[in-house]
């Protein structure tokens, strides 16, 4: 019988292969578009060198409904994989950032937050309810949301912090800055920080 590791290291032995491969542990969750941008490789390349690496076993393929997104084998269970598929996405991510800061807030409350439509709030409110990374609490009239900060969601925000949060802390901090001042910002930062760590902001 061939040994596992052995055998690993002889699928991985093309360059671009292995590439793909440690790119793809680095940065899980990623789907075929972003992987072609982030690794300025031609869609035929990759989709050759993905199915590959899915045929022996070495990452998987799970769909977040519109994109095919791929994981390390080894590292990322069913469960997993359906939560990483939600923060990978921009707005379900800015969800859990604003109710950690403001818990119980309202779906009104939330777009008015992010500026964004409560039809489009509402609709990734649904998907994050559905695999449990938020919890609703009626108040009268009002449905009112916290995070559900089971001990799965905080250790895939710490191990992957940088790979979740590179794109979107730019975009937070800048927001802040605009609409609260620098001091208030700085404040809250420093919340989302002790949740989110990150050690190219702290």
């Amino acid at each position: 019988m061939i040994n596992k590791s052995i055998n690993d290291c002889e699928i991985l032995e093309l360059e671009i292969r292995r590439n793909i491969y440690n790119y793809i542990i680095k940065y899980p969750g990623l789907h075929n578009r972003e992987l072609c941008r982030k690794m300025n490789l031609s869609k035929s390349s990759l989709f050759y060198h993905l199915t590959f690496l899915k045929r022996r076993g070495l990452i998987v393929e799970k769909s977040d409904g519109v994109y095919k997104r791929y994981y390390p084998a080894k590292k990322f269970g069913i469960e997993e994989m359906k939560i990483f598929n939600l923060l990978r996405q921009n707005i379900p991510l800015k969800i859990i950032m604003c109710i950690e800061i403001n818990p119980d807030y309202s779906l009104i409350e939330i777009a008015r937050y992010w500026n964004k439509d409560p039809r489009t709030i509402a609709y990734h409110i649904k998907k994050l309810n559905s695999v449990g990374l938020i919890e609703s609490n009626r108040v009268g009239r009002e449905v009112r949301y916290r995070t559900n900060k089971n001990d799965l969601l905080l250790d895939l925000l710490v191990s992957y912090q940088k790979s979740l949060l590179d794109e979107n802390v730019n975009i937070y901090v800048t927001w802040l800055k605009n609409n609260l001042g620098k001091a208030v910002a700085k404040k809250v930062m420093n919340v989302i920080f002790e949740i989110f760590p990150h050690p190219y902001y702290a």
